[in-house]
């Protein structure tokens, strides 16, 4: 075995060192490499996932850039407006998205069921937006006298009524009740030990029954004879 000299020391450590310098520079671009790789994926949470609560202008997140899609599912508010200029200074609302709170578009406004001003209900009535709640059409009561007449059971009224709401400004009697009219009416045997006799009066029909009264075996009413 020949004798080692002491360059062939000099070249082993340079070969080492190489040797070590590569490996040491692999783990350092594999850490370099997930350090990236985690900063990215915290960077794409920060937009999507952590971003809330969304700065909106005009339908967009400053921060995050989303947009939104003013589904209708976040909701809507409505905004009165004496008329957006595309409506022709009518009573209208605009609608707004309840997650950006950006202006969608305008509309006009849709009255709902009339009601009674308070506490003078005789002084008008008016109806409101079924959306934005304005007070719209506000006006006066249009009356129409109304006579009731009387009938057998009731008695008869004059009362004035608004054509529009049906608020009513007075009412008061016409007249007793008349009672039922029964000149001429007959007596009919019902085959069930009644008889019965109807009301004459026009648009009445009331038909009153009564068990059969028998003397000497003959009904005073119908005439139905007594059965043994």
């Amino acid at each position: 075995m020949g004798k080692i000299k002491k360059g062939d020391f000099i070249v082993l450590g340079i070969i080492l060192l190489i040797l070590v310098t590569a490996i040491v520079g692999s783990m350092y671009l594999l850490d370099i490499n997930a350090f990236a790789a985690d900063d990215n994926n915290n960077n794409n949470n920060s937009e999507t996932e952590t971003c809330p609560p969304h700065h909106w202008v005009n339908g967009e997140c400053t921060k995050c850039k989303m947009k939104c899609n003013h589904d209708e599912s976040y909701g809507r508010s409505y905004s009165h407006t004496n008329g957006a200029s595309s409506l022709e200074n009518r009573d209208a609302h605009y609608i707004i998205c309840n997650n950006c709170g950006t202006t969608l578009r305008a509309e006009l406004c849709e009255p709902g069921e009339w009601i009674v001003n308070t506490p003078n209900r005789g002084s008008g009535h008016y109806n409101t937006c079924k959306y934005c709640g304005e007070k719209l059409n506000e006006q006066e009561h249009h009356f129409t006298e109304i006579t009731i007449p009387a009938t057998c059971t009731s008695e008869g009224t004059i009362t004035s009524t608004c054509d529009e709401c049906g608020y009513s400004s007075r009412s008061e009697k016409n007249g007793d009740a008349l009672g039922h009219d029964w000149n001429g009416a007959q007596w009919t045997d019902n085959g069930n030990g009644t008889c019965s006799r109807t009301c004459q009066r026009e648009n009445c029909g009331y038909k009153d029954t009564e068990e059969h009264n028998f003397v000497n075996n003959e009904c005073t009413r119908c005439g139905a004879t007594e059965r043994k």
